[in-house]
C-alpha cells in the first residue's frame, strides 16, 4: 500500500504532463475518482498506439481499484487511504472546477461547423462582463 501511497503522490507532483489526467464520476450517490496514466507503446508493425493504465478510488466500496495495460487489476480496501485520497482528489478538482466548466463550453462552441452560437455566446460574456455591478 506505501508503494501505491508513493505512486499516487507522484502522479500528483506531475500533473502538468499531458499524460496523467484525474477525472471524478458519481455512481449510485458516491464519488469515484480516476487518476489514469496514458503510455505511448510501439506495436510489432512499427506504430504507436496508447494504452492506459487506471486507478480508481472508489469511496462507495472503499477501496482503490488498480488496474494495468494488459488488464490484470488489483483492489486494496484500505478505508484510511481512500478517505485521505479522495480528499486530495477533491481538492484539486475543486480547483480547477470553474476554468474546466468554461473550457468545456468553449470548446464545445468552438467545435461547431456553424458559429453562429459561439458567438453570441462570446458576445454575451463580453457586454456582460461590461456591466456595471
Amino acid at each position: 500500500m506505501n508503494e501505491l501511497d508513493k505512486f499516487l503522490e507522484f502522479l500528483m507532483e506531475n500533473l502538468s504532463d499531458e499524460r496523467i489526467t484525474i477525472s471524478k464520476r458519481m455512481k449510485y450517490g458516491y464519488r469515484h475518482y480516476y487518476v489514469s496514466l496514458c503510455i505511448d507503446k510501439k506495436g510489432d508493425n512499427g506504430r504507436t498506439y496508447r494504452d492506459r493504465m487506471n486507478i480508481c478510488v472508489d469511496c462507495r466500496n472503499n477501496c482503490i481499484d488498480m488496474e494495468d495495460t494488459l488488464g490484470d487489476n488489483v483492489v486494496i480496501e484500505d478505508s484510511e487511504m481512500v478517505s485521505k485520497w479522495a480528499s486530495i482528489l477533491e481538492d484539486y478538482l475543486s480547483k480547477n472546477l470553474s476554468s474546466k466548466v468554461e473550457s468545456i463550453i468553449e470548446s464545445t462552441l468552438s467545435d461547431c461547423y456553424q458559429k453562429d452560437l459561439y458567438r453570441e455566446y462570446k458576445m454575451k460574456k463580453i457586454f456582460k462582463d461590461d456591466e456595471p455591478i
